[in-house]
């Protein structure tokens, strides 16, 4: 993998869910474990209709070095926009890792 197409950093971001409320449900909290260099390439974007307001979804792929903790559950925050990684591929032996992540746009 060629470091000058890593040009961007990225957080990577490990989900924790909290204990259960009276509600039953489960409080999120993301806590960074680690900060990369990446390459970000727009994928495909849409725009829909969603509680009578106009929001776009994008879908991004991000390269990186190879780790081995990374999972889809984790999040990827990147230029100040927190990604939902969707996917996570690895890159020919241990060289590096494809991640699909998509954002909403409000």
């Amino acid at each position: 993998m060629r470091s000058g197409k890593l040009d961007r950093q990225v957080e990577l971001k490990h989900r924790t869910l909290g204990s259960p409320s009276a509600t039953g449900m489960r409080a999120e909290t993301y806590t960074t474990y680690a900060t990369v260099w990446a390459e970000k390439l727009d994928v495909s974007g849409r725009e829909f209709f969603a509680a009578q307001t106009k929001d776009a979804e994008l879908t991004t792929r991000f390269n990186i070095r190879y780790r081995t903790d990374v999972v889809p559950t984790d999040r990827l925050v990147s230029e100040g926009r927190d990604y939902d990684i969707t996917q996570v591929s690895e890159v020919t032996r241990r060289v590096g890792l494809t991640i699909f992540a998509r954002v909403i746009v409000r």
